[in-house]
């Protein structure tokens, strides 16, 4: 199976994830490429590189990384234009809407990011994801070791379940 983006916020998250998982890197892999193994392609991709991707027709698994930076870097006036931003929120509006499953993972997202994230959705149902090692009630399953807590939700998605970590 295959067909999951890891859609980060940074070159930097992205090159960290590389060194864990088993996925092709957006900076040496073409759209092309992708494009010909449309839903068999695992990809680590930036938030400001998903245009090029055709995210909704190419994959079927989202999962976000470090959710309240993309927020930030789809709206950074002084990184992106309106009409820059436009075209993000719309590429991620049809991967949402095309995506069997999409799970949004970060340490602390505000409200208002949650409810972008759930605007992109409609009515289909995102997982969100706190990851943190503080021990409480509601994360008891959650790994302490960030990378293994990735590769563990990879995992799931890879072999058609839901990868829900609470």
């Amino acid at each position: 199976t295959g067909g999951i983006a890891y859609i980060s916020p940074l070159v930097s998250v992205c090159k960290n994830a590389g060194d864990r998982l088993n996925f092709y890197d957006y900076q040496s892999t073409s759209a092309d490429f992708v494009n010909a193994h449309s839903r068999k392609v695992n990809l680590l991709i930036c938030i400001n590189s998903i245009e090029k991707y055709n995210l909704a027709q190419n994959f079927t698994h989202l999962f976000i990384d470090e959710a309240a930076a993309v927020f930030a870097a789809v709206f950074d006036d002084a990184g992106t234009n309106k009409h820059q931003q436009k075209k993000l929120v719309d590429t991620l509006r049809a991967a949402f809407k095309a995506a069997k499953s999409v799970l949004i993972a970060d340490a602390g997202l505000s409200d208002i990011e949650v409810a972008f994230f759930k605007s992109l959705a409609g009515n289909k149902q995102i997982n969100l994801i706190e990851t943190t090692a503080k021990e409480s009630d509601k994360n008891h399953w959650l790994l302490k070791n960030h990378s293994h807590s990735h590769e563990l939700i990879l995992r799931d998605l890879n072999n058609g379940k839901r990868g829900i970590v609470s």
